[in-house]
């Protein structure tokens, strides 16, 4: 399966998903995504065959995710992230991020070095 069509098979239900919670539901869209996919997941085991099994556990048994997730969906997920935030709160909260930002670099490369 190539980068392309797994994206697209693992994008369209959530899609779906979203654009229904949105007009009927109006759940937390994390929490729709969530219910939505454990539906899918259910009616896949009860309605669906060997035969679709078999395909659903191919189908994503040749994805690679880490691929999948970086190349493709982060740069999707950092922008919806970014969409939400209030420069105003940005910059009034700038020294303590700076701080923890700067903090938390520091100690995770004292760790990493000091584990490796």
């Amino acid at each position: 399966m190539s980068f392309l069509t797994a994206a697209a098979v693992l994008i369209t239900p959530i899609a779906l998903i979203s654009y229904v919670n949105e007009r009927l539901l109006r759940l937390p869209t994390p929490v729709a995504v969530m219910l939505g996919a454990l539906v899918t997941s259910l009616g896949l085991v009860v309605i669906g065959g060997p035969g679709l099994l078999g395909w659903a556990d191919a189908a994503l048994r040749s994805v690679a995710f880490d691929q999948l997730f970086s190349q493709g969906m982060l740069s999707f997920l950092l922008f919806a992230g970014a969409l939400h935030i209030n420069l105003g709160n940005l910059d009034r909260q700038k020294w303590p991020i700076l701080t923890l930002a700067t903090l938390g670099v520091v100690l995770s490369t004292l760790l990493t070095a000091t584990f490796m």
